[in-house]
Protein backbone atom coordinates (compact mmCIF):
# COMPACT_ATOMS: atom_id res chain seq x y z
CA UNK A 1 0.00 0.00 0.00
CA UNK A 2 1.38 3.42 -1.00
CA UNK A 3 2.05 5.90 1.79
CA UNK A 4 2.40 9.60 1.22
CA UNK A 5 4.15 11.47 4.00
CA UNK A 6 2.68 14.93 4.50
CA UNK A 7 4.89 16.28 7.28
CA UNK A 8 6.74 18.73 5.03
CA UNK A 9 7.17 22.38 4.25
CA UNK A 10 7.14 21.82 0.47
CA UNK A 11 6.79 19.02 -2.09
CA UNK A 12 7.75 18.60 -5.74
CA UNK A 13 7.43 22.24 -6.62
CA UNK A 14 6.70 23.00 -10.26
CA UNK A 15 6.15 25.73 -12.84
CA UNK A 16 3.87 25.26 -15.88
CA UNK A 17 5.19 23.07 -18.69
CA UNK A 18 8.75 22.53 -17.41
CA UNK A 19 10.61 19.37 -18.46
CA UNK A 20 13.79 18.29 -16.65
CA UNK A 21 15.85 15.32 -17.87
CA UNK A 22 17.42 13.00 -15.34
CA UNK A 23 20.87 13.92 -14.17
CA UNK A 24 23.27 13.04 -11.39
CA UNK A 25 22.75 15.06 -8.21
CA UNK A 26 24.78 18.27 -8.33
CA UNK A 27 25.15 21.62 -6.64
CA UNK A 28 22.41 24.00 -7.75
CA UNK A 29 23.46 27.22 -9.47
CA UNK A 30 22.26 30.45 -7.96
CA UNK A 31 18.80 31.24 -9.36
CA UNK A 32 18.52 34.01 -11.93
CA UNK A 33 17.39 37.36 -10.62
CA UNK A 34 13.69 38.08 -11.05
CA UNK A 35 12.63 40.63 -13.64
CA UNK A 36 12.40 44.21 -12.46
CA UNK A 37 9.15 44.85 -10.64
CA UNK A 38 8.31 41.13 -10.34
CA UNK A 39 7.29 40.04 -6.86
CA UNK A 40 6.50 36.49 -5.70
CA UNK A 41 3.77 36.23 -3.09
CA UNK A 42 4.48 33.79 -0.28
CA UNK A 43 1.73 31.39 0.62
CA UNK A 44 0.55 27.88 -0.10
CA UNK A 45 0.18 25.82 -3.28
CA UNK A 46 -0.95 22.26 -4.02
CA UNK A 47 0.88 19.44 -5.81
CA UNK A 48 0.26 15.81 -6.74
CA UNK A 49 2.76 13.26 -8.03
CA UNK A 50 2.40 10.64 -10.80
CA UNK A 51 4.78 7.68 -11.19
CA UNK A 52 4.87 6.94 -14.95
CA UNK A 53 8.40 5.45 -15.30
CA UNK A 54 7.57 2.27 -17.20
CA UNK A 55 10.50 0.09 -16.10
CA UNK A 56 11.01 1.49 -12.61
CA UNK A 57 9.96 -0.16 -9.35
CA UNK A 58 7.95 1.66 -6.70
CA UNK A 59 9.58 5.02 -6.04
CA UNK A 60 10.55 7.27 -3.14
CA UNK A 61 10.42 11.07 -3.37
CA UNK A 62 13.01 13.30 -1.73
CA UNK A 63 12.74 17.01 -1.13
CA UNK A 64 16.07 18.73 -0.47
CA UNK A 65 17.43 15.28 0.53
CA UNK A 66 14.53 14.60 2.90
CA UNK A 67 12.17 11.72 2.04
CA UNK A 68 8.59 13.03 1.81
CA UNK A 69 6.83 10.14 0.02
CA UNK A 70 7.67 6.46 -0.37
CA UNK A 71 6.71 3.25 -2.14
CA UNK A 72 4.75 4.95 -4.95
CA UNK A 73 3.82 2.26 -7.49
CA UNK A 74 3.81 2.68 -11.28
CA UNK A 75 0.58 4.34 -12.54
CA UNK A 76 -0.13 5.76 -9.08
CA UNK A 77 -1.03 9.43 -8.65
CA UNK A 78 -1.32 11.06 -5.25
CA UNK A 79 -4.01 13.40 -4.02
CA UNK A 80 -3.10 17.08 -4.00
CA UNK A 81 -0.93 17.95 -1.02
CA UNK A 82 -0.71 21.46 0.43
CA UNK A 83 2.79 22.93 0.22
CA UNK A 84 4.64 26.17 0.76
CA UNK A 85 5.09 28.23 -2.40
CA UNK A 86 8.67 28.78 -3.58
CA UNK A 87 11.56 26.76 -4.99
CA UNK A 88 13.00 23.41 -3.90
CA UNK A 89 15.12 20.52 -5.22
CA UNK A 90 13.58 17.11 -5.83
CA UNK A 91 15.05 13.62 -6.20
CA UNK A 92 13.27 10.40 -7.17
CA UNK A 93 14.77 7.01 -6.31
CA UNK A 94 13.71 3.39 -6.40
CA UNK A 95 11.98 2.47 -3.13
CA UNK A 96 14.53 1.93 -0.38
CA UNK A 97 17.47 3.12 -2.51
CA UNK A 98 19.47 6.34 -2.43
CA UNK A 99 20.74 6.54 -6.02
CA UNK A 100 18.71 9.06 -8.03
CA UNK A 101 16.61 8.00 -11.01
CA UNK A 102 16.19 11.69 -11.76
CA UNK A 103 16.62 15.07 -10.10
CA UNK A 104 15.29 18.55 -10.70
CA UNK A 105 14.10 21.76 -9.09
CA UNK A 106 10.72 23.43 -9.32
CA UNK A 107 8.88 26.57 -8.26
CA UNK A 108 5.26 26.79 -7.16
CA UNK A 109 3.43 30.10 -6.98
CA UNK A 110 0.80 30.95 -4.43
CA UNK A 111 -2.55 29.13 -4.90
CA UNK A 112 -1.28 27.02 -7.85
CA UNK A 113 -2.47 23.43 -8.37
CA UNK A 114 0.31 21.36 -9.93
CA UNK A 115 0.81 17.88 -11.37
CA UNK A 116 4.36 16.51 -11.41
CA UNK A 117 4.91 13.33 -13.44
CA UNK A 118 8.06 11.22 -13.56
CA UNK A 119 7.96 9.47 -16.96
CA UNK A 120 10.08 7.71 -19.57
CA UNK A 121 12.45 4.90 -18.66
CA UNK A 122 15.16 4.54 -16.03
CA UNK A 123 17.71 5.04 -18.83
CA UNK A 124 16.01 8.27 -19.92
CA UNK A 125 13.91 9.49 -17.01
CA UNK A 126 12.24 12.90 -17.18
CA UNK A 127 9.87 15.11 -15.24
CA UNK A 128 6.87 16.93 -16.66
CA UNK A 129 5.34 19.57 -14.43
CA UNK A 130 2.12 21.36 -15.21
CA UNK A 131 -0.06 23.99 -13.57
CA UNK A 132 -3.48 22.33 -13.73
CA UNK A 133 -5.32 25.64 -13.50
CA UNK A 134 -4.11 27.03 -16.83
CA UNK A 135 -6.84 27.75 -19.36
CA UNK A 136 -9.96 29.70 -18.44
CA UNK A 137 -12.68 27.90 -16.52
CA UNK A 138 -16.14 27.70 -18.11
CA UNK A 139 -19.41 27.37 -16.19
CA UNK A 140 -21.13 25.59 -19.09
CA UNK A 141 -18.30 23.26 -20.16
CA UNK A 142 -15.68 20.96 -18.66
CA UNK A 143 -11.97 21.50 -19.24
CA UNK A 144 -9.93 18.40 -20.08
CA UNK A 145 -6.11 18.28 -20.07
CA UNK A 146 -4.35 15.33 -21.75
CA UNK A 147 -0.82 14.19 -20.85
CA UNK A 148 1.15 12.05 -23.35
CA UNK A 149 3.65 10.01 -21.29
CA UNK A 150 3.94 6.81 -23.38
CA UNK A 151 7.54 5.96 -24.23
CA UNK A 152 8.33 5.21 -27.92
CA UNK A 153 5.14 6.79 -29.28
CA UNK A 154 6.09 10.17 -30.84
CA UNK A 155 2.60 11.69 -31.10
CA UNK A 156 -0.96 10.76 -30.23
CA UNK A 157 -4.44 12.19 -30.66
CA UNK A 158 -7.28 12.18 -28.14
CA UNK A 159 -10.65 11.52 -29.78
CA UNK A 160 -14.24 10.51 -29.09
CA UNK A 161 -16.10 7.94 -31.24
CA UNK A 162 -18.24 9.45 -34.02
CA UNK A 163 -20.68 7.81 -36.43
CA UNK A 164 -20.70 10.92 -38.62
CA UNK A 165 -16.98 11.22 -39.30
CA UNK A 166 -15.40 9.00 -41.98
CA UNK A 167 -12.56 8.23 -39.59
CA UNK A 168 -15.05 7.09 -36.97
CA UNK A 169 -13.77 9.65 -34.51
CA UNK A 170 -14.08 13.30 -33.54
CA UNK A 171 -10.84 15.03 -32.52
CA UNK A 172 -10.51 16.40 -29.01
CA UNK A 173 -6.75 17.09 -29.08
CA UNK A 174 -4.69 16.53 -32.24
CA UNK A 175 -0.94 15.87 -32.57
CA UNK A 176 0.01 15.74 -28.91
CA UNK A 177 3.76 15.15 -28.69
CA UNK A 178 5.48 12.84 -26.21
CA UNK A 179 6.18 14.56 -22.91
CA UNK A 180 3.62 17.32 -23.53
CA UNK A 181 0.14 18.20 -22.33
CA UNK A 182 -2.71 20.11 -23.96
CA UNK A 183 -6.14 21.27 -22.87
CA UNK A 184 -9.61 21.51 -24.40
CA UNK A 185 -13.08 22.68 -23.35
CA UNK A 186 -15.72 19.96 -23.77
CA UNK A 187 -19.48 19.61 -23.41
CA UNK A 188 -20.47 17.94 -20.13
CA UNK A 189 -21.83 14.40 -20.07
CA UNK A 190 -20.74 10.76 -20.14
CA UNK A 191 -18.32 9.98 -22.99
CA UNK A 192 -15.70 7.55 -24.25
CA UNK A 193 -12.20 8.93 -24.72
CA UNK A 194 -9.86 7.28 -27.21
CA UNK A 195 -6.11 7.47 -27.62
CA UNK A 196 -5.06 7.16 -31.28
CA UNK A 197 -1.84 7.04 -33.27
CA UNK A 198 -1.64 6.76 -37.07
CA UNK A 199 -5.43 6.56 -37.16
CA UNK A 200 -5.60 3.47 -34.95
CA UNK A 201 -7.16 3.24 -31.50
CA UNK A 202 -4.48 2.38 -28.97
CA UNK A 203 -6.67 2.51 -25.86
CA UNK A 204 -10.11 3.64 -24.70
CA UNK A 205 -11.46 5.01 -21.45
CA UNK A 206 -15.21 4.39 -21.33
CA UNK A 207 -17.95 5.96 -19.21
CA UNK A 208 -15.93 9.11 -18.46
CA UNK A 209 -18.23 11.64 -16.80
CA UNK A 210 -17.44 15.32 -17.32
CA UNK A 211 -19.27 17.98 -15.30
CA UNK A 212 -19.70 21.60 -16.35
CA UNK A 213 -17.38 24.04 -14.60
CA UNK A 214 -14.90 21.35 -13.54
CA UNK A 215 -11.39 20.38 -14.65
CA UNK A 216 -10.13 16.90 -15.53
CA UNK A 217 -6.88 15.27 -16.60
CA UNK A 218 -6.31 12.15 -18.69
CA UNK A 219 -2.86 10.59 -18.39
CA UNK A 220 -1.65 8.23 -21.14
CA UNK A 221 1.11 6.12 -19.56
CA UNK A 222 3.00 2.89 -20.20
CA UNK A 223 4.50 1.54 -23.42
CA UNK A 224 3.03 0.78 -26.86
CA UNK A 225 1.97 -2.78 -26.00
CA UNK A 226 0.71 -1.94 -22.49
CA UNK A 227 -1.02 1.46 -22.42
CA UNK A 228 -3.08 2.76 -19.52
CA UNK A 229 -5.42 5.76 -19.48
CA UNK A 230 -5.93 7.38 -16.08
CA UNK A 231 -8.70 9.97 -15.75
CA UNK A 232 -8.73 12.21 -12.67
CA UNK A 233 -10.27 15.50 -11.56
CA UNK A 234 -7.73 18.33 -11.82
CA UNK A 235 -7.02 21.75 -10.38
CA UNK A 236 -9.64 23.90 -8.78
Amino acid sequence: MNRFVVGLGALLLAAPSVIAQAEAPKTEKAPKAAKAGAKREKGTAHVRVLHALVDAPAADIYLDDKKVAENIAFKTISDYLQIDSGKTNVKITANGKTEALLTGSFTATKDAYLTVAAYGTTGKAMILSQNDNTGKADEKKARLRAFHLIADVPTVAVTTPSTRAKSGASNVIKQLAYGKSATKLMAPGKITLQLRADGKVLKEATDVTLEAGKRYAIFAVGKPDAIELIVKPAGK
